[in-house]
């Protein structure tokens, strides 16, 4: 997938859309980024929303909404959906210029949102590498077992060479399926409102302790009717109202 630059205002955003996409789905996307380069963005917005509401997701298509939403200022929305393609695109250099440049016209940026308990002790851990490195364990400790195995010799499995890989492999294989699972527990969202006012009590008559400007990153807590409880960078807790919110 090649996604050519464009220069998105005073901002430098990398504005031009993600062409490839499977097949079923190539007509309504390339309808989108038609809409796109002719300016049409509020056009664009729906019809990339279209292809979401049939189930489908891509790094592509989130940069692109964040591209479409950006050019419409609507800045909460154009961060939400960039997190979400760097979520599926960490290492895209565009996807971060963007990000980031975005950020800084909200007024919001770095908005780091440092994780807590498990999701604190797991960050930066990879599943897939912890997974793969107890199955390479795992399968040595197999193969040696299994080199050792002769007729009439059965205790080839008491051998530190080979109970120790196939452990080992076992307890790397069990951390992978614990961090992806707090992984997927983490839950953040992003202010697509406005603004939004940050009440110690999910009642509109609640104090306001402060208000929380668009594009604000803040981790997503307990629901109650109509409000959610957020966590901010510094630890600070509070509800705002639901719709003022966008999942990441």
């Amino acid at each position: 997938m090649r996604w050519l630059l464009l220069l998105l205002g005073g901002l430098g955003l990398l504005g031009r859309p993600a062409p490839a996409q499977p097949d079923s789905l190539a007509h309504r996307f390339e309808t989108a980024n038609t809409a796109y380069a002719q300016g049409q963005y509020g056009r664009a917005v729906d019809a990339y929303q279209t292809i979401l509401n049939t189930g489908h997701t891509s790094g592509a298509l989130y940069y692109n909404l964040g591209n479409a939403y950006a050019r419409l200022d609507q800045l909460g929305q154009a961060i939400r959906y960039y997190e979400k393609a760097r979520r599926l695109r960490p290492s895209d250099p565009r996807v971060t210029h963007n990000l980031e440049q975005v950020r800084r016209q909200a007024g919001v940026y770095p908005g780091v949102l440092p994780p807590r308990g498990l999701q604190g002790v797991v960050q930066g851990w990879s599943p897939l590498a912890l997974f793969l490195a107890g199955w390479l364990l795992l399968g040595s400790g197999l193969a040696v077992a299994v080199v050792w195995t002769t007729p009439g010799r059965t205790d080839s499995w008491r051998h530190p060479l080979v109970w120790g890989p196939v452990a080992g492999g076992l307890l790397l294989v069990a951390a992978a399926l614990g961090t992806a699972y707090v992984h997927s527990q983490e839950q953040r969202g992003v202010v697509v409102a406005k603004q939004a006012p940050l009440r110690a009590a999910p009642t509109p008559s609640a104090v306001a302790d402060t208000t929380l400007p668009e594009g604000t990153m803040v981790g997503i807590g307990d629901h109650r009717a109509q409000w959610t409880k957020v966590r901010l960078a510094n630890g600070t807790v509070g509800w705002v109202p639901a719709r003022a919110l966008g999942d990441v």
